[in-house]
């Protein structure tokens, strides 16, 4: 079974590629700490997760620095991910996306992404006396 540690993927907008940051992976020649965080537009931060009898990478924090944002960097990121967790021999990629953001659900379903349940809610207040 393969294990995928919690990693993120660093955006590096002047490298034009992903930074793997899992321990269990280094293909990707990295600069040093410092020039990557000033070089940073944003991150991907994934762990692994049971489902339906397999191992999925599932993302837990998606965040792009407002001035790099509608440039294609979270593309690019899902892109290096999908890749890597291929590579890992996982089955697929999760996240979670709030019901009201509208902008994010129509970037996932735009790479690929397909609703896979529906939490609902209803408020009640105190019992009429």
């Amino acid at each position: 079974m393969t294990t995928l540690p919690k990693c993120r993927l660093t955006v590096v907008a002047d490298r034009g590629a992903a930074v793997n940051k899992c321990a269990a992976r280094k293909r990707l020649q990295r600069p040093t700490a410092a020039a990557e965080q000033a070089a940073a537009v944003g991150r991907l931060r994934v762990a692994g997760k049971e489902r339906a009898g397999g191992r999925v990478a599932f993302v837990y924090d998606v965040k792009v620095r407002k001035e790099h944002q509608r440039h294609g960097h979270a593309t690019l990121a899902f892109r290096a991910l999908e890749a890597e967790a291929g590579a890992m021999g996982l089955s697929g990629i999760e996240l979670h996306v709030v019901g009201q953001n509208r902008v994010a659900q129509a970037f996932y379903a735009k790479l690929g992404y397909q609703p896979t349940n529906i939490t609902m809610y209803k408020p009640v207040g105190p019992p009429a006396a």
